[in-house]
């Protein structure tokens, strides 16, 4: 196979990833009850359930612009490595985290291995195209605060290893009462973040090269962490510690935006 036809083949693979990832933005738009009959999820709700699950779709719509940056390949091709090689993991983590919860659907018997052999054979593919090698270049403040911003964000890792200690911790609902649904999409929530926290890290040094898609990052980060505010009652869902978690990380995001908005910071 030449070069030539991995590129477009590749590139045809990131656009339907973008259009697969899409079909699941729009459902946070929904009514729960509306969802919940479509969807054929049959479990108990905790009034967690829709703040977890409209969380998930904001997460579908970032992926989908995400992979729409993609498409570049040449430019992208570093970043791209990084991708694949999460999106093969993901699929590996979803099985894994579908025998923890013991969740039964549909969606979670086959998606698993999609995106496994989808993020491998991507991986593969991206490892034979020439593409532009971003040059490293810190900034004094807006640098830290990304590194500092991914490693906050990496703290949900606790929320994969260790999931009732972290829920209870988090918040006001038990985990003991909450159906395996919540706990699948608990899961997925927070791997998706901490997935997320290595992009963050990676760009960190490389920002000018990839301005837009930091901004991209940030103002989805932003409406992120809004969302546990709009779709969940602050004071009566979460507990302190989230709260104080929720605060700061919000706090980076701000800080973060505020310099990579400032066009003269990069000489524009």
């Amino acid at each position: 196979m030449c070069k030539k036809t991995q590129k477009k083949i590749l590139v045809c693979m990131l656009w339907l990833c973008a259009i697969a990832c899409f079909t699941g933005f729009p459902w946070m738009f929904f009514s729960w009850d509306i969802i919940h009959t479509y969807m054929q999820i049959y479990d108990k709700t905790s009034d967690m359930t829709s703040v977890l699950f409209r969380q998930e779709c904001l997460y579908f719509g970032f992926f989908f612009i995400y992979f729409l940056f993609l498409r570049n390949v040449v430019k992208y091709k570093e970043l791209i490595r990084h991708c694949t090689f999460l999106v093969a993991f993901m699929g590996l983590f979803m099985y894994l985290l579908k025998l923890q919860t013991g969740i039964v659907h549909v969606s979670s018997d086959y998606e698993p291995f999609i995106w496994l052999v989808i993020g491998s054979f991507m991986f593969y593919l991206n490892q034979k195209i020439e593409g532009i090698k971003p040059e490293r270049q810190t900034f004094p403040v807006l640098t830290l605060v990304l590194r500092i911003l991914a490693g906050v964000l990496l703290l949900n890792l606790f929320c994969l290893f260790l999931p009732q200690q972290a829920w209870d911790a988090m918040f006001k609902v038990p985990f003991s009462s909450v159906s395996t649904y919540d706990r699948y999409t608990f899961g997925m929530v927070s791997g998706f973040t901490a997935f997320s926290s290595v992009i963050i890290f990676y760009i960190s040094n490389r920002v000018r090269f990839y301005m837009n898609l930091s901004r991209a990052i940030l103002i989805f980060s932003f409406l992120y962490i809004i969302g546990f505010v709009v779709w969940g009652n602050f004071m009566e869902l979460y507990k302190p510690i989230f709260i104080v978690y929720l605060i700061l990380v919000e706090s980076l995001i701000v800080i973060s935006i505020c310099y990579i908005f400032k066009k003269n910071t990069y000489g524009k």
